[in-house]
């Protein structure tokens, strides 16, 4: 949806912007957990008129909530889930990139040794390093302390 790798804490469902339904964000979009990896797919969307559609691009833009199933589509594979971010990286306008460099994010990603510290890993990258104890001590575990305002 917006670069960050999904976790399997965010499955089964979606509440979101009526604009990225009318984009339908969902395609060729992934989620992983220990078990495997993902894609949403979604039976019924719903159809927006062109009115609709001019409001959401330009001023309302409500929350939706998207009828969808996670179905699974392969093995949970580190070497892809890394492989999908660091392509995202190529085009990222800071949403990837808003708590880490790039070379961290890859570091972070690539340091895991289990589902777990992956899981760790992508928290850390996704913002919860500064409110997460334990995801920071795996950050300052591979990267060092984080300087301040840094």
């Amino acid at each position: 949806m917006d670069g960050c790798p999904m976790t399997s804490d965010a499955l089964p469902g979606f509440t979101t912007t009526r604009l990225a339904v009318i984009k339908k964000f969902w395609q060729g979009f992934e989620a992983y957990d220990v078990n495997g990896r993902y894609q949403m797919v979604v039976a019924d969307p719903p159809v927006f008129n062109a009115l609709q559609t001019f409001l959401a691009h330009l001023c309302y833009n409500p929350m939706e909530q998207l009828d969808g199933k996670w179905e699974r589509i392969g093995d949970y594979d580190p070497a892809r889930l890394i492989q999908t971010v660091r392509t995202q990286l190529e085009t990222d306008d800071d949403i990837i990139q808003q708590w880490f460099e790039s070379s961290d994010v890859i570091k972070l990603l690539e340091s895991t040794k289990s589902f777990d510290e992956m899981m760790l890993a992508v928290k850390a990258i996704c913002g919860e390093y500064e409110t997460d104890k334990e995801v920071m001590a795996y950050v300052e575990s591979i990267l060092g302390p984080k300087k301040k305002g840094a």
